[in-house]
């Protein structure tokens, strides 16, 4: 799929219809093969959080022996136009072998087995309910951003909330559900069976826990709760999977404390 991007006009038109940079042209945002020493790079412009003043490009694969200086200057030279503040890269376990200069972590991605998460102990007094309407649960996780957004407003600008599009796609494919306490809503919760990177599997696409309910390690269960019906469903075998923001520590520790440890991660790494 990533390298059908690099002559997919319509990939590129996803940023051209949108975006108009004096000197830049549409086939400028296809993805790009790059012969760098004795390998390829695979990559391709992107704007952080879709900031235009926020470029920076996704290093997406390669080959070869890893030449980091060399890479970079290469880099550097082929995305020239946009003026790319970082590369991004995807790192695995720190004992793969692979050295990356210094860099800064963008999101992790964590992971957990669908039957192992669902054989803890859940909380009785939360349940999920099945929602039908995406546009319901749009506006319901909009409703708790917005609440979520007027206390950590920093946080709030990094992390997307889920559209009435993102759930309907989670009703179609994977589990759309309201959290409640004691029969009293207080969180939504959303899977899609999607791809991150080269792992297709039950993605996270939304976990919102209304912050009048936050603290109290609530979401955990959720992710436990949700694990358990997937189980019930037949798909034990499976995993939850998700990324996770650097800034968001309470979301990281509540993933690595339902079952999902961190398996890998995307780093910034400067061009500057």
């Amino acid at each position: 799929m990533q390298i059908g991007c690099c002559s997919d006009s319509a990939y590129s038109a996803l940023f051209s219809d949108h975006i108009d940079l004096p000197g830049v042209k549409s086939e400028d945002y296809l993805q790009r093969i790059i012969p760098v020493g004795d390998g390829l790079l695979l990559g391709g412009i992107r704007f952080y959080n879709r900031n235009l003043n926020r470029p920076f490009v996704d290093l997406l694969a390669w080959s070869g022996v890893p030449d980091w200086d060399l890479w970079m200057a290469v880099i550097r030279r082929e995305w020239a136009i946009f003026r790319p503040l970082h590369v991004r890269s995807l790192r695995g376990n720190p004992h793969d072998g692979m050295t990356l200069p210094e860099g800064c972590v963008d999101q992790s991605i964590h992971s957990g087995r669908i039957n192992t998460l669902a054989q803890y102990p859940p909380l009785p007094s939360l349940q999920l309910i099945d929602c039908e309407d995406s546009r319901e649960a749009a506006d319901y996780v909009a409703e708790c951003h917005q609440a979520f957004a007027s206390l950590n407003p920093s946080l709030a600008l990094e992390v997307r909330p889920a559209d009435a599009e993102d759930l309907a796609e989670c009703l179609e494919t994977g589990t759309l559900h309201f959290v409640t306490l004691n029969n009293e809503r207080i969180g939504l919760f959303a899977t899609a069976w999607r791809a991150i990177e080269f792992i297709q599997d039950y993605v996270v696409v939304e976990e919102i826990i209304h912050p009048a309910f936050q603290g109290r390690g609530l979401a955990k269960y959720v992710q436990r709760e949700a694990a358990a019906l997937l189980n019930k469903a037949g798909e034990g075998e499976k995993t939850m999977i998700g990324t996770i923001h650097a800034h968001n520590i309470a979301s990281r520790k509540t993933a690595i404390g339902a079952g999902r440890p961190e398996i890998l991660k995307y780093e910034f790494i400067s061009l500057q």
